[in-house]
């Protein structure tokens, strides 16, 4: 919140590297790892991840955890995901910030039972995640993360940076996309 051009490369590069048909991009209603008045209101999260689809044609905006009430677990939405495509091989990509947060995730183990979870990884940084991870979960599923981990650019942009830098007045141009950023914009999103 808000989505941003680190997002979109990652999802191009595993994407690509994967040969995937389609990458789904879900904003959370309430992700339980951060404070809910931290986040803008869902209509314009959601708004935002429709507008960056525009530039990619493989990429498609979800609001199926913004129906649903209560946090918003990714097991159940893979799970959703899953009836709902009971024929797809599906895959979760996550950022190598985000999987090592799995220990305070609620069942990441069964999340890696229902789907391909893909972690993308900065060059030279896959070890120390792993190694992370291996005090906290069973050895088949570190061993599982290991196997599916994608080599990613080293992109450092982050969400919390891009509403800082707009608190203070500073420029996010090409840290989001240009949609995005008129959205930012237009509705003066994250001046408070």
């Amino acid at each position: 919140d808000p989505i941003h051009m680190g997002h979109l490369i990652l999802a191009e590069h595993v994407r690509d590297s994967l040969g995937l048909s389609n990458i789904i991009f879900v904003p959370a209603r309430i992700p339980p790892h951060v404070e809910a008045k931290a986040l803008s209101p869902d209509e314009h999260r959601l708004a935002m991840v429709s507008v960056a689809m525009y530039v990619n044609p493989r990429f498609v905006c979800s609001d199926l955890e913004l129906k649903r009430q209560g946090p918003s677990y990714t097991i159940e939405t893979i799970k959703e995901f899953r009836r709902k495509y009971p024929h797809d091989d599906l895959h979760f990509i996550v950022g190598a910030d985000s999987v090592r947060e799995f220990p305070n995730w609620k069942d990441p183990e069964q999340i890696g039972g229902e789907c391909r979870i893909v972690v993308g990884v900065r060059p030279g940084f896959e070890k120390i995640i792993f190694e992370e991870l291996e005090n906290s979960f069973s050895p088949e599923f570190v061993q599982s993360l290991k196997d599916n981990f994608v080599e990613t650019p080293a992109v450092d942009i982050s969400s919390t940076d891009i509403r800082q830098r707009i608190k203070e007045g500073k420029s996010i141009r090409h840290l989001v996309p240009v949609g995005v950023y008129d959205y930012i914009r237009t509705k003066n999103l994250y001046r408070e």
